[in-house]
Order: structure tokens, then sequence, then C-alpha cells
């Protein structure tokens, strides 16, 4: 907030009386923090509305300012057209494209200091919704855990039977299984 002092000065010199009054305002500041706003990362469909929110406080009050990539919003497309709309401190992504999978920046500045926040945008290329993406994610994991336990079974059944030498666990976290010679006579015996 503001303060306003009235300072006043006297002088009296050769039997004369001077005084001046002078109105100072003195503004109270305060440095910018960060105090709330939209998730580090948004997920979106091709074709949807995003929309990012950024939150400051400070005095006086923050202007927010949005970049993409280190480039100001918002900017026209080749054909003139605009597809980011700032609004207060929010920026609207009408309708996300996959080359608005990126970095966003908000900005907040008052004179004191500078303040930012990036939101990471993830736009999904394809008509599924974010929830049934969540889904396949979560299924296609346990899907991999399965596959990696009846591997670990099969191995383990193999290795009491002797059939398997020895295991090699590669810096790329793949398992190598190497069969001995004489393991894989036997198996060929067998059958």
């Amino acid at each position: 907030g503001s303060h306003v002092f009235v300072c006043q000065a006297e002088n009296r010199h050769a039997g004369k009386y001077y005084i001046k009054r002078q109105r100072v305002e003195v503004i109270v500041g305060y440095p910018v923090r960060f105090t709330n706003g939209t998730l580090p990362t948004v997920e979106v469909d091709e074709g949807k509305e995003a929309v990012l929110r950024c939150e400051f406080a400070g005095t006086p009050n923050p202007k927010v300012t949005w970049k993409r990539n280190g480039v100001p919003v918002p900017f026209a497309r080749p054909d003139g057209s605009y597809n980011h709309k700032v609004v207060g401190n929010m920026l609207v992504i009408q309708k996300a494209e996959t080359t608005d999978n990126t970095m966003f920046t908000c900005i907040g500045t008052n004179g004191f200091n500078s303040v930012q926040q990036d939101i990471q945008v993830i736009v999904f290329s394809t008509g599924m919704s974010i929830a049934a993406k969540s889904g396949l994610s979560a299924g296609i994991i346990l899907i991999l855990i399965l596959i990696c336990f009846v591997l670990f079974l099969v191995y383990r059944k193999n290795r009491k039977r002797g059939k398997i030498g020895t295991v090699d666990q590669n810096g790329d976290g793949i398992l190598a299984v190497e069969a001995t010679q004489k393991s894989i006579e036997r198996q060929l015996r067998e059958e």
C-alpha cells in the first residue's frame, strides 16, 4: 500500500518566517511470490481447449506475462491467426495442437522482482480421452509386470532342473540368459 506524509520545513531569517510543506507519498512494496496455479503438467487432447493459470502476490500487484519456449505469447501463426489468448493471469490455448507439446512459462513482475513458473503441456494426438489413455497406460504396465513374473517363474523352474546355465544382467536392464552346451544337448535328446 501507499502512505502520504506531509513534510514541513520552517525557516526564520531576518525577521521573516517561511514555512514550506511538501506532500510525499511513500509506496510500501513487497516482492512477487508464486501463490497458486495450474499443476506443472497439463494434459489435453488435440483440438480441445487448455487453460493454464498462474497466480502471484506482491505489492504493487504483479503483471503476469507468458512465454512459450522463451517466445512471448500471444504470437501469430503463419496464417496470421492466434491460437493462444492471454486473459488476466490465464493463458488459453483455444485448440491444442501437437506443436503445443512444449514448455510454457508464466512470469510475475512488479518492479521489485520477477518470479516464473514452468508448465509442461502434453497434447495427445489421438481422439482417446485422457482417462482412457491413463487406463491404457496402467494396463500396459500391468501386462509387463505379469510377463516379467511369468518369465521369472519359467527361469526359476528351468534353473532348478539345470536347463539354464547363467544369467547376466546387462547395463540396460535386460536379462541375457545363456544356456550351456550340455543343457542344450540334453533338451535336444529329450525332444
